[in-house]
């Protein structure tokens, strides 16, 4: 349990992504009654789902997003213990059911519906585990054991709730009927089994058949309640299914994930280790109880088998959350030991190997997907940050709509980060998480740190169209501050600041003129533990140079820069030449600390030809020339 909180913990501070604004945004301001009623604007009618989400929805709008996340590591420490509970009541050992448990605990595949705030899954696994105990602690209730006439009720109850919360557990009414037969099996044979279904009533069967009616009676009025249309059908794709298939043999498909081969090719590989599962339960001598989570498993993936595109379940992989504790159960089935064959020592090492490597797989891939989140909602964090009790205008220039590792961890799929589509505006993850109101806009450039991005390990997709520098100074112009999203080498991403521009609110020149058309009006600088920030004020006071380019050096006048940040106003968006007469331009810079101190360093700024290289004459504002073409400031000591 220990390992598994430490696994998903830096999920707390994610935050928002994907479309969760409009998701949540569907609760505010609604009344109670409106939330359980059906609503023509949506796909699904969730009662049970508006009502939890609009109890994190504080009275000021905002929505208490850490409880979110705190809930769903909470709904899946809890479902970690129920399938310890189930896997003992079924019939398994204890240290088996502690093996089931945990593989369920750090299956890779669930790490979406944990990691992120919006997916029902773990709470309605919650509810429908509490649903599958409390059947199974009332079943066959003695005389003067009301407690466990009780449980039955509360047990349909409990389901009930999880039908409301999200439909997908309309197929899981077949699972106490399941284990009711695996349970009789156990005790005494198929025979006896098929026997008693002569009496239902009397043998009590109605009990587990309840479930069923409670499911299609649900499914009857969910089918009748007006809804969108758009995204649900009733179909069927094979690389859906294989893309399933591929969460039943996953350490298997840790192998193939290079591989180049069709959906199809998968999905007959994925039957066949399917098949291979199964029959080493079968050696076991575990093959109904392996079946048994098989069944567990696909009654879960049914409705998105035969009701999702493939186009829409390859982002999906909390979909896998309700299969994950079928999964365990057959994985151990397979290869946990038993004192069948225990007399074959090799077999029985070999098995606790097996399953010792694919949780330390499964830990290995959560980890790893929770430091893919972490780069992404990070970089969304600051961005909330910066808009953060703001009533003003933010250009986003290059911010991440998604990103992908370049090497995926499975064959099938989509197994990177849905950041910040395009389709939700930036100021509404600010607007739900801290109140702020204010208007965004998102832009491209990509040719600025193409070659990094292109290096590094992720494939990213950019929020906005493309945009040329004269479009993105109008918009300076209209009062949009200037951000910047900068990729580094090693996958991380940073916004920095670029800029803003002050519509026709240059003075006369007054620190330095360069050539007949730059003027450098201020120079702020913060120092930072590891880099200085600058703030360059600049203006035109005619058409500048078409290939005019600022250059920003520290060092000793007269030698090499030890440090420099070259290049364009506002981290290379805006070239001089774009520069409109009168106005103000406000260049935000950063220039790394060097390693060892310099003597003498100064700070020193300038601007140079770009073809040429050489720099464009400086004098100070009252027409002294500067020695080297340059100006000259102190750095604090």
């Amino acid at each position: 349990m220990l390992a598994i909180v430490w696994l998903y913990a830096p999920a707390l501070k994610f935050g928002l992504i994907w479309d969760d604004p409009e998701w949540f945004g569907r609760v505010v301001g609604q009344s109670w009654g409106e939330l359980i009623r059906p609503s023509a604007t949506f796909q699904f009618y969730r009662p049970g789902t508006m009502v939890y989400n609009r109890l994190f929805l504080a009275a000021n709008g905002r929505l208490q997003i850490m409880a979110l996340h705190w809930l769903q590591i909470v709904w899946h420490l809890l479902n970690v213990t129920a399938v310890f509970a189930i896997s003992c009541k079924m019939g398994f050992s204890s240290w088996a059911a502690y093996a089931a448990a945990f593989l369920f605990g750090v299956y890779p595949f669930s790490h979406q519906a944990v990691a992120w705030a919006a997916p029902q899954q773990p709470l309605v696994l919650a509810l429908q585990n509490t649903a599958w105990l409390l059947y199974l602690g009332g079943r066959n209730p003695a005389a003067g054991r009301p407690n466990r006439r009780w449980a039955w009720l509360a047990s349909l109850l409990v389901f009930f709730m999880a039908l409301t919360v999200q439909e997908g557990t309309a197929p899981y009414g077949l699972l106490p009927l399941i284990f009711e037969i695996v349970l009789r099996v156990q005790s005494a044979s198929w025979a006896v089994v098929r026997r008693s279904w002569r009496h239902p009533l009397r043998e009590g069967w109605i009990r587990p058949l309840a479930y069923l009616v409670l499911a299609a009676g649900f499914m009857v009025v969910w089918g009748l309640v007006p809804r969108e249309s758009g995204i649900t059908r009733l179909g069927f794709e094979p690389s859906t299914l294989a893309f399933f298939l591929q969460g039943f043999v996953y350490p298997a498909a840790w192998f193939g994930r290079s591989m180049q081969m069709s959906a199809d090719t998968w999905l007959v590989v994925f039957l066949l280790l399917l098949g291979c599962l199964w029959g080493l339960g079968v050696w076991r001598r575990r093959g109904l109880l392996s079946l048994t989570g098989f069944l567990w498993a696909i009654l879960g993936l049914t409705p998105a088998i035969i009701g999702l595109p493939y186009s829409y379940v390859q982002y999906s992989q909390r979909l896998f959350y309700y299969a994950a504790p079928g999964v365990a159960w057959m994985l151990v089935c397979a290869f946990w030991p038993t004192a069948a064959v225990r007399r074959r020592p090799v077999s029985s090492v070999l098995g606790l190997l097996i399953l010792g490597i694919i949780a330390v797989g499964g830990v290995r891939q959560v980890a790893g997907f929770q430091a893919l989140y972490k780069v992404g909602t990070r970089h969304l964090q600051s961005a909330v940050q910066v808009m953060a009790g703001e009533n003003g205008r933010f250009l986003f220039v290059n911010f991440p709509d998604r990103y992908v590792p370049k090497t995926p961890p499975y064959p099938l799929g989509y197994w990177g980060v849905t950041l910040a589509p395009v389709v939700v505006d930036l100021a509404d993850f600010a607007s739900l998480t801290t109140g702020a109101s204010t208007v965004t806009q998102s832009r491209a450039v990509p040719a600025l740190d193409e070659a990094v991005r292109a290096s590094g390990p992720f494939q990213v997709d950019m929020r906005g169209v493309s945009a040329y520098p004269e479009e993105i100074y109008a918009l300076a112009a209209e009062g949009y501050d200037v951000y910047v999203s900068r990729y580094e080498a090693d996958g991380r991403f940073k916004l920095e600041h670029a800029g803003l521009l002050q519509k026709q609110a240059s003075a006369p020149c007054a620190i330095a003129q360069f050539g007949e058309a730059i003027c450098l009006q201020g120079v702020n600088i913060r120092e930072e533990e590891t880099s200085w920030q600058l703030q360059l004020l600049w203006s035109a006071t005619a058409a500048p140079q078409d290939f005019s380019t600022v250059f920003v050096h520290v060092g000793r006048v007269g030698q090499p820069p030890v440090v420099q940040t070259d290049g364009d106003a506002w981290r290379g968006l805006l070239p001089p030449r774009y520069w409109q007469t009168g106005d103000l331009i406000i260049d935000e810079r950063t220039i790394p600390k060097p390693a060892d101190r310099v003597e003498g360093a100064t700070l020193q700024i300038g601007l140079y030809d770009r073809l040429t290289g050489e720099r464009l004459p400086a004098q100070t504002a009252v027409g002294r020339p500067l020695p080297d073409d340059t100006y000259t400031q102190e750095l604090a000591p």
